[in-house]
């Protein structure tokens, strides 16, 4: 699990860096961890600007594993209207627990900041997903540009990052591998720890036990059933 003990979690990042396989991974472990029992756990679906890819789709997941999946208006219609249902606000109530699977970019994170306030008041992760294979993130310094404009535009902080680097079905051990030193570099210039770097369960026990322990190697599942 890509570990935290807080209940409440935003995960952001570039598009296309697999924000909602994070996302939904995370609410598929919360699920079952102990840690998080009598806690009623929500994913929501905080993307109001990309009508692509959402965590919405994952209602599969929401059934097998037992947590709520709350959409944006009209989702998974043909009606693209932006809008937040109030449902969003549980998460803020006492016995909840809630992962936002959130825009990309700063545009994305934009949304973030009418609920920044209630964040702050009880307590939250802001992962930011990074990729070293999408193009506009390419170099560390891009990554970290990024990172500072999802904290503005959000008016939050991010508190670790999550290395996603993957070429989808073609992702190979080398693959992530080649993605360590850059995910290093992103830490570095943002001081924030590395949460954690993703790969597909099936390629856990390719890597040694030295390259889990200090890259914080975390199986995960393809659940969106799209490049992760």
């Amino acid at each position: 699990m890509i570990y935290t003990d807080k209940s409440l979690i935003a995960v952001t990042g570039h598009y296309g860096v697999g924000k909602t396989n994070i996302a939904v991974n995370i609410a598929c472990a919360m699920s079952r961890d102990k840690a998080f029992d009598g806690l009623h756990i929500s994913l929501i679906d905080f993307d109001i600007v990309n009508p692509y890819y959402r965590s919405s789709d994952n209602i599969n997941e929401a059934e097998r594993y037992g947590f709520e999946l709350i959409s944006p208006l009209y989702a998974n219609s043909n009606v693209d209207v932006p809008g937040v249902v109030p449902d969003v606000l549980k998460a803020f109530l006492p016995g909840n627990a809630a992962i936002f699977d959130v825009g990309g970019d700063d545009s994305g994170a934009f949304a973030l900041g009418g609920l920044s306030e209630k964040f702050k008041q009880h307590g939250y992760e802001m992962f930011c997903v990074i990729n070293m294979y999408r193009p506009s993130i390419v170099e560390p310094e891009d990554a970290l540009q990024m990172m500072r404009d999802i904290e503005l535009s959000s008016s939050m902080k991010i508190t670790a990052v999550i290395n996603n680097s993957n070429l989808g079905v073609e992702t190979s051990t080398e693959t992530v591998r080649n993605s360590f030193d850059y995910a290093k570099k992103v830490c570095e210039l943002s001081q924030l720890p590395l949460a954690a770097t993703t790969a597909d369960n099936s390629l856990i026990p390719l890597f040694d036990r030295q390259e889990i322990q200090e890259y914080k190697i975390t199986g995960i599942t393809n659940a969106t059933k799209r490049p992760f």
